[in-house]
């Protein structure tokens, strides 16, 4: 027996090996039964066709999420996309045609500054945006309708986390909305933030995605062409929350059906009758039902 012959069976034998010890252990994400089927024990939040049904109503939503790394491993790109984000019960209806958020994060983070000499300082934060298009919300028996027609955000992520699983970030926002009237087809009012509004964006999900729970808060002035009250131009003061948690609580074929409970505020527009801020909360607790669009996270 020559040589090539020798290093053709060891390399067969290694691959046999490999195989064998792959199906012994699948790895953290997958395990098998008595009769030694697999099954997932990870999921991905952020890869899923997902319906929900919850105190609010009916809905769906989707979501893709995925690192773009570069050539030279300096840079990794963590890309979040949602869609089709609809929620509607017998009394309203909301929905999101999209929302993106695009983080970057540079593993020997700097500014630089054209002085003489040129100076280069590292700095504790990753650069990011948000970009949102088409939000609606109406209910059924007024005449008016509210229409996002775009929200932009800078953000500055100050974890650094080369991962999706972990988020701080705070930033700046630019948001155009309109009030639209639905019989007449025209528009009652614009309401525009020219990055006058502040964000706090934080988020947390474990490494198996079993749990996840984030807070978002965003408040400042935004400008309107017709207060409520007055009917006049003017600044008024905006500010929204929302804190949201979620579990899985059991997967049927590989799918995740989970709990979650959803939290909002939202400041009432100038001129509103003064009563308690707690008419301005609102509460969710709901199912979900999601389809993996990933392969089971292993570790990552």
């Amino acid at each position: 027996m020559g040589p090539r012959a020798t290093q053709m069976i060891a390399l067969a034998a290694t691959l046999v090996a490999g195989l064998a010890s792959a199906r012994a252990e699948p790895g953290p994400c997958l395990r098998r039964d008595s009769d030694g089927r697999p099954f997932v024990t990870c999921f991905d939040p952020g890869n899923r066709l997902a319906f929900t049904a919850d105190t609010d109503g009916f809905g769906g939503e989707l979501r893709l999420r995925h690192t773009v790394h570069s050539e030279d491993g300096d840079i990794d790109w963590r890309l979040e996309h949602g869609g089709l984000q609809v929620v509607a019960d017998g009394d309203r209806a909301r929905a999101t045609l999209y929302a993106g958020r695009y983080l970057r994060h540079a593993r020997d983070g700097h500014v630089v500054l054209p002085l003489w000499p040129t100076r280069k300082l590292w700095v504790p934060f990753d650069i990011g945006a948000e970009a949102e298009v088409g939000e609606v919300d109406v209910a059924y028996d007024a005449d008016s309708l509210r229409l996002g027609a775009v929200r932009a955000a800078l953000l500055f992520e100050l974890t650094r986390a080369s991962h999706h699983r972990r988020r701080v970030a705070i930033g700046a926002v630019a948001r155009w909305e309109l009030d639209l009237d639905r019989g007449e087809r025209a528009v009652r009012a614009h309401t525009v933030a020219p990055m006058s509004l502040a964000l706090l964006d934080l988020y947390l999900e474990s490494q198996d995605g079993l749990t996840a729970a984030g807070l978002r808060a965003e408040g400042g002035a935004a400008w309107t062409n017709a207060d409520a009250a007055t009917g006049q131009p003017g600044w008024r003061t905006s500010l929204r929350a929302e804190l949201r948690v979620e579990r899985v609580l059991l997967a049927v074929n590989d799918q995740p059906i989970s709990v979650y409970a959803l939290g909002r505020y939202q400041s009432p527009p100038p001129g509103a009758a003064a009563e308690p801020w707690v008419r301005d909360l609102s509460g969710v607790l709901g199912l979900r039902l999601a389809f993996s669009l990933a392969a089971p996270r292993v570790g990552k």
